[in-house]
């Protein structure tokens, strides 16, 4: 019902603001598996140009659209599954979406704040179908995974660390290995 009261407001309204909106009703959509709310959302997106930048756009304008996105794919994997070539195909079709890294390392940047499981998962995927992931991508994940499975870091060790990013890791492992006594 709000969806429909905001839609019929056809009153002119800065791009922030939409942009706002349709981001909460995105995460109502996720927190309410409503894959109607999250169509209606997306078709919006499309038709405002929600996830383009303007010639003028500012800093704030790039990290509402990332939230914008990045609230679009968590939506979408509640409603839909996580169908990772189906989000790596949207992220790579909509030329107006506008990310500042690659999509791989966008998804996972995404994820793991929220669900770090759902984020190795995706990692995962990318390994496998070798898509490349960002080696700070890929160390961030690592020291996210250490609390939750230790086992899985291990592997990616071997993947694209420089040495700073390889102390980064290693310290962190180190001290999940002495608080969690393994």
């Amino acid at each position: 019902v709000l969806w429909e009261q905001w839609i019929r407001i056809q009153e002119e309204r800065p791009i922030y603001v939409s942009r706002a909106v349709v981001d909460s009703f995105l995460q109502l959509s996720a927190r309410t598996q409503d894959a109607h709310i999250l169509g209606q959302c997306r078709r919006y997106s499309i038709d405002n140009a929600l996830w383009a930048p303007s010639p003028n756009h500012t800093a704030a304008d790039r990290t509402q659209i990332e939230a914008l996105v990045g609230h679009y794919l968590e939506a979408s994997v509640v409603n839909h599954g996580k169908t990772w070539p189906a989000i790596l195909s949207f992220l790579s079709q909509q030329e107006d979406v506008f990310i500042s890294v690659s999509p791989a390392d966008f998804v996972i940047e995404k994820f793991f704040p929220v669900d770090v499981e759902t984020a190795h998962g995706f990692y995962e995927f990318c390994v496998d179908h070798e898509i490349p992931v960002g080696a700070d991508t890929t160390a961030m994940l690592a020291i996210a995974l250490l609390p939750i499975r230790l086992h899985d870091v291990f592997a990616m060790l071997e993947r694209v660390f420089d040495n700073v990013q390889m102390e980064r890791v290693l310290i962190a492992l180190l001290e999940t290995l002495r608080t969690q006594r393994y």
